[in-house]
């Protein structure tokens, strides 16, 4: 069992081209009054290892927990570490809320949820490892392999030579809300740098990092965005915005010049630069945020379409987390570090390896 085994290259390779899930993180709720639960994505083929979210404690089975794995289930045993939740503290009551708990609208006039911005959440997840049959795997609703994909890039760093890479975008590209980003172990990075960090190692070179990313923001910051990484003359830029332009009424012509400008900032003062663009992941659908974030993959494939002198990619985010929310039994707060909009260190990695896959032939 390779569970002990957790790099770069475990935390990149696409789950889906694998024969191994690494660190898939659940979290255990309690409703009903009965024991806390959650599910794993897949059946699997070898015994489960259950991990803390520092990924330094292993749970025990029939200590800890039980494991169903007809219906893969992990069920807490009375008296076990296990950090749990219950249901009903995942949306905002009558009393006044704990220190870094904030209230957050739901979806339609739906109950009022509860977000937080500190490690709660990840704190209380559980990291699952496990040997699965990757054939279970809907490979539709990933990123498929582009032969000749950011040609540029690639031939730069195979020849050893230091690229520059921008990442220009929101919160979620900033880093939040990864375990590095929060300042707890085991101090996994955000999707970017696990980028960075494949490049690196998997060529044996240098990459200029620079992130311009800021909370918050729509893709009207993107020009704004670009502007500021000129000086740096990026060879390599990710751009991802839209989670937060489904608040702000921002139609999807407006979405597509904003993306088009940065891209044409960025072309005037090197033709060569190559993009990688990224729809987002879903907010919760319970949440006033969520429910419209589907329609950003196609709009960013109609920008890609009126660049095709250059090198461009897309990757799209909502279909792979809505399959394993919709097809495969996973909770929103399984995959979220905030309960909101935030992907927690599993996500991250689900964000690397989709983008990964777009343009590197595992």
């Amino acid at each position: 069992m390779p569970s002990d085994r957790f790099e770069t290259m475990e935390m990149v390779t696409p789950f889906w081209l694998s024969d191994t899930m690494y660190n898939e993180s659940v979290m255990l709720v309690e409703e009903d009054e009965q024991p806390a639960s959650g599910v794993i994505a897949f059946t699997p083929t070898s015994q489960i290892v259950v991990r803390d979210s520092t990924l330094t404690k292993t749970y025990k089975e029939g200590v800890d927990y039980t494991f169903d794995p007809q219906t893969r289930t992990i069920t807490r045993l009375e008296g076990s570490e296990i950090p749990y939740i219950t249901r009903s503290s995942l949306y905002a009551g009558q009393g006044a809320l704990p220190e870094g708990f904030n209230a957050f609208p739901g979806a339609g006039g739906g109950p009022t949820l509860v977000y937080s911005e500190t490690p709660y959440y990840f704190q209380h997840q559980i990291f699952v490892t496990y040997e699965f049959d990757n054939s279970e795997m809907d490979r539709s609703i990933v990123s498929e392999y582009i032969n000749g994909a950011l040609p540029n890039t690639l031939q730069s760093l195979k020849n050893k030579e230091t690229i520059t890479m921008a990442v220009l975008g929101d919160s979620i590209s900033e880093g939040a809300n990864s375990s590095d980003f929060l300042n707890v172990e085991p101090y996994n990075l955000s999707y970017s740098e696990l980028i960075r960090s494949f490049f690196e190692e998997n060529f044996n070179t240098d990459v200029q990092y620079v992130n311009k990313s800021v909370g918050g923001q729509t893709s009207a910051y993107a020009a704004t965005a670009a502007r500021q990484a000129l000086t740096d003359n990026p060879d390599l830029i990710i751009l991802a915005f839209g989670m937060n332009d489904t608040t702000t009424g921002t139609s999807d012509t407006q979405y597509k010049n904003n993306i088009k400008s940065a891209m044409d900032i960025l072309l005037e003062q090197n033709p060569d630069c190559e993009f990688i663009l990224v729809a987002p992941m879903l907010a919760n659908p319970e949440s006033a945020a969520g429910g419209m974030q589907e329609r950003f993959a196609a709009l960013l494939e109609e920008v890609a379409d009126g660049y095709r002198e250059n090198s461009v990619v897309t990757v799209a985010m909502q279909p792979l987390h809505e399959y394993l929310l919709e097809n495969r039994g996973k909770k929103f707060i399984d995959m979220s570090a905030n309960n909101i909009n935030h992907p927690n260190d599993f996500f991250m990695r689900l964000y690397a390896m989709n983008i990964v896959a777009a343009f590197w032939d595992f």
